[in-house]
């Protein structure tokens, strides 16, 4: 499964001996006399597919051309598990439609990989991002939350003589009626004959 996965971007193979424990496969110097749960570095593990560690994602991307680059946006996009569509392309190598290419953001860091389409909307369709770990790791049926930020007032009390910006130590100009504001009006000229 890791040497057809590594046969699609490239010919070469990582140095080092392919050693499988489980579903996960390690690359080691040289095989553990004993049974260790880990040893060496980390290349993936076989469940429902192929799921690649990033050692292996960058370790490709320094030897494959099958790659498309994508702008912020698409980044942000691909991470979150969403396609990459034809606005957020910046630059794609030379593959056929259905060829899985290496996605790669504006500092060449391998963000994951997915299947070429050359469609109306959709460039890339995401078969596995960096941002899957995340996702693995929360906690069963809880959506993702954006931290909340308490403002300074919610938090605590102000001392007194503290102002909440640079405005509120002049005085309010209150104390006196407020005029109404009009739309002008012309005064009809009466005509007189």
């Amino acid at each position: 499964m890791l040497d057809n996965f590594i046969s699609i971007f490239t010919e070469e193979r990582p140095e080092g001996i392919i050693w499988k424990k489980g579903e996960s496969f390690f690359l080691v110097k040289e095989l553990p006399e004993h049974h260790p749960f880990y040893a060496g570095i980390y290349l993936g593990r076989v469940k429902k597919g192929f799921h690649p560690s990033l050692w292996l994602l960058q370790w490709l991307n320094k030897r494959t051309g099958k790659k498309v680059l994508v702008d912020r946006k698409g980044e942000w996009m691909f991470i979150c598990g969403n396609d990459v569509f034809k606005r957020s392309l910046r630059k794609v190598a030379r593959v056929d439609r259905d060829e899985t290419v290496l996605v790669v953001n504006q500092h060449r860091e391998c963000l994951g990989y997915g299947v070429f389409q050359d469609r109306k909307k959709i460039s890339v369709k995401n078969s596995f991002d960096i941002g899957d770990f995340l996702r693995r790791e929360r906690p069963e049926g809880q959506p993702f939350r954006k931290p909340e930020v308490k403002r300074w007032d919610e938090k605590r009390e102000r001392p007194e003589g503290q102002f909440n910006n640079r405005f509120d130590d002049k005085p309010k100009r209150r104390d006196y009626p407020r005029k109404k504001f009009t739309k002008f009006k012309r005064k009809k000229k009466s005509r007189k004959k």
